[in-house]
């Protein structure tokens, strides 16, 4: 599976969202044999849970797939989304991202936002 930081940016909307009832019952899944887009979502949230951006209860069962049941932002994982939230700021950033041949990864996102923010106020 390769990483989209598109479902990445979208999950942690997703996720800021919610209410507390919501948050509750919410549950990403990804099944062990599915090309699902759901799936897909699901990976990616335990992507951004096991990185500490998200929390929430992780578990697998042997037949079915594994959960993130629910989902909170911590503190980073609300700082990665202030950078990421607006529209025009991300795709400046996927922008400078594949002008400066930089793929985007969590270490070099705050870079890659820098220079994007000089690039828009400029």
């Amino acid at each position: 599976m390769k990483r989209d930081w598109d479902i990445m940016r979208s999950v942690l909307l997703e996720v800021e969202a919610l209410n507390v009832k919501q948050t509750d019952e919410f549950v990403f899944f990804q099944p062990y044999n599915s090309e699902d887009p759901d799936g897909d979502r699901a990976r990616h949230a335990l992507m951004l849970e096991e990185m500490g951006y998200l929390k929430g209860i992780k578990y697998q069962t042997l037949s079915e797939g594994r959960f993130l049941k629910s989902p909170e932002l911590t503190m980073p994982g609300a700082d990665l989304l202030d950078t990421i939230r607006e529209k025009k700021m991300w795709d400046k950033i996927k922008e400078v991202s594949k002008e400066r041949g930089v793929g985007i990864a969590f270490d070099t996102l705050k870079g890659l936002a820098g220079l994007a923010a000089t690039a828009l106020m400029s």
